[in-house]
């Protein structure tokens, strides 16, 4: 599938995940080579700054497993 993400058009069918960083629910795709993309629920690429919570807690979450609960929510600690 073709997607405009606001970065150009990334073609591809990734999984996609909800984090929760900064108190707030992100939805992201989980791209294999070019890695976390949050995305709003329409698809549209969101651009968090780089000091956004979110890189930090999907840096966690992919090192400590990339496990998912059963209601599809990333789970990490922040230790």
């Amino acid at each position: 599938m073709a997607r405009d993400t606001g970065f150009g058009i990334i073609c591809g069918n990734y999984p996609e995940y909800v984090i929760t960083a900064g108190g707030k629910d992100i939805r992201f795709e989980m791209h294999p080579y070019c890695g976390p993309m949050p995305v709003s629920k329409t698809g549209a690429g969101l651009s968090l700054g780089p000091n956004h919570p979110f890189w930090g807690a999907v840096t966690r979450w992919s090192q400590q497993g990339g496990k998912v609960d059963d209601n599809g929510k990333c789970i990490w600690r922040r230790k």
